[in-house]
């Protein structure tokens, strides 16, 4: 009982989806922005999560009562199969990272009295899904990012005095690790216990959200790192935390050029932009979620609005956002979910009404034009 409980709670915060396929694909022409997208019709559920998007294809997981089943859906062939299944499953956060056609992510599962961490890849070219690392940190939810072809993982672990202890490990395909050394004290003058809060990377630099704690004063910086793990850049962001009250309790972190998100595990997004060491607030919105994408290949990053129809793009060399309405001509229908790959968007979106059964996929293709106003 108490496994149970603590994966729904899981999935009443970090997940959304439906469960069982009812699979009707149809191509979409009736607007010239969505030409060859498709749609998925879908059962209404709360027990799937959509994991990320390669190509054409969705990866997604349906969740039973102690176990998870992986499956990757095809929008342009119409074909559904299975690629992994993971027995006594606990919990797994939304950071992902794509090398090449491999998703990584972190499941935990449970271990006799214990919960252990373990490291999945998918491959979408050969459909499967392999276990390739495993570890008993006490972290979970463990962040993922792509740095010189490796995988960069926040681990962290309690000490013997009760704290915890977090570092960065380098995963290797073939599962090697190792742990990084990254002090600190070299980026700002602080005799002050530090933690890394959350961790990103453009596969250019790493971006790394920490904590300074000096007695009753806390201290949160946004640093910068090259490949070879040296700072080379640092900005105080306390003010943000202050302002708008966010605590440690971080849901995700993006960073991308002269700009950051961050997500609190209320469901608040703050967008910011940094110049030198000025900060300016572009956005604060409840249930905005930002909108990975492993293959960017625009000026722009997007975000959306759960429970509306509404797609944001800022651009990144000017800083504007703008607001679209992405109703697919149906607006008794509202986002749940939005992934994205390349120049596509995998929208998730479920019914208002109480007698509809019927929730939608699309895959719609985007260019600057069709989320312009």
């Amino acid at each position: 009982m108490k496994k149970n409980l603590i994966v729904l709670l899981v999935c009443m915060i970090f997940f959304t989806g439906c469960s069982s396929l009812c699979i009707t694909s149809n191509a979409m022409s009736s607007d010239e922005s969505i030409v060859q997208a498709y749609t998925v019709s879908l059962e209404k559920s709360n027990l799937r999560t959509y994991i990320d998007v390669y190509e054409s294809q969705l990866l997604y997981m349906e969740i039973g009562r102690t176990a998870v089943e992986f499956f990757i859906y095809n929008f342009q062939t119409g074909e559904n199969q299975s690629v992994g299944h993971v027995s006594d499953f606990a919990l797994k956060g939304r950071s992902n990272v794509m090398i090449d056609d491999i998703l990584y992510f972190y499941i935990s599962t449970y271990s006799d009295n214990d919960m252990k961490n373990v490291l999945y890849a998918v491959d979408f070219s050969e459909m499967k899904m392999t276990p390739i690392s495993e570890n008993l940190y006490l972290q979970k939810l463990i962040p993922v990012v792509e740095m010189n072809n490796q995988i960069i993982a926040l681990q962290g672990n309690a000490l013997s005095d009760g704290s915890m202890n977090t570092f960065l490990e380098t995963i290797t395909k073939d599962g090697d690790f190792k742990q990084i050394s990254m002090d600190s004290s070299k980026v700002y003058s602080t005799s002050a216990e530090c933690n890394i809060i959350y961790i990103d990377s453009d596969n250019e630099y790493l971006y790394v959200l920490e904590r300074a704690k000096n007695n009753s004063d806390t201290q949160y910086f946004l640093n910068k790192y090259d490949l070879d793990f040296i700072c080379v850049g640092t900005i105080d962001i306390t003010s943000i935390f202050r302002d708008y009250e966010i605590t440690d309790n971080i849901g995700v972190f993006y960073a991308f050029d002269n700009y950051f998100c961050i997500t609190d595990y209320s469901g608040v997004s703050i967008i910011c932009k940094y110049i030198d060491k000025e900060i300016e607030m572009l956005l604060c919105e409840a249930n905005l979620e930002y909108i990975p994408n492993s293959n960017n290949k625009t000026g722009y990053e997007l975000f959306y609005l759960r429970n509306t129809n509404d797609i944001y793009r800022l651009n990144k060399q000017t800083g504007a956002l703008e607001i679209q309405n992405y109703s697919m001509e149906n607006e008794q229908f509202v986002i749940r979910c939005v992934l994205s790959y390349d120049n596509m968007l995998m929208i998730s979106k479920y019914s208002l009404s109480e007698t509809d059964t019927k929730d939608k996929l699309y895959l719609v293709p985007f260019t600057d034009n069709s989320l312009s106003n």
